[in-house]
């Protein structure tokens, strides 16, 4: 059975790997997918009869969305198109933390998914320590990042590359 730790970790995995991407249609998708988790989880909650928690980081992230929905109903934005693609930012990502939530509500639970998300980041973090080393330059062995060198797997920085290695 698929659970929503499960799900939660195939998403994170494809924004994750699609983050090199320079244009908008990778995080849409990723976005949008975060849109029919959450929306999917919440007609689940709602058919089983549960309320929907409410935590402090969840407030947080949700006045900021807001914020974006106040600046484009008040007008106050110089760019209609960047506020709302914020708004879609922030929204994403308070589905994420609510999910988060959602995935890790027990302390095994939590464990399991922790323990999934180190494996498949050191998966991925040790594809591409190979891949730099072996086909500079490219993303996956297979697509042109625009940069000559310093490519590790997604990360086209490997400051980047450092955080998630931290991140694990």
């Amino acid at each position: 059975m698929l659970k929503i730790r499960h799900a939660l970790l195939v998403l994170l995995l494809l924004g994750t790997t699609t983050m090199w991407m320079p244009q908008r249609l990778a995080l849409s998708v990723v976005e949008s997918a975060t849109f029919l988790l959450a929306g999917t989880r919440m007609a689940w909650l709602a058919w089983r009869g549960r309320l929907i928690a409410l935590s402090w980081p969840l407030a947080a992230i949700l006045a900021l969305c807001l914020w974006c929905a106040a600046q484009l109903l008040c007008r106050w934005t110089v760019v209609r198109a960047e506020t709302r693609a914020g708004l879609c930012y922030w929204l994403a990502g308070a589905s994420l933390v609510w999910l988060g939530g959602e995935a890790c509500q027990s302390r095994s639970a939590q464990r399991a998914f922790l323990k999934n998300a180190l494996a498949a980041g050191a998966v991925l973090c040790l594809a591409g320590i190979v891949q730099l080393f072996t086909s500079p330059g490219k993303v996956f062995w297979i697509f042109a990042s625009g940069y000559d060198s310093g490519v590790i797997g997604p990360f086209v920085s490997a400051n980047n590359f450092a955080c998630f290695v931290e991140l694990l």
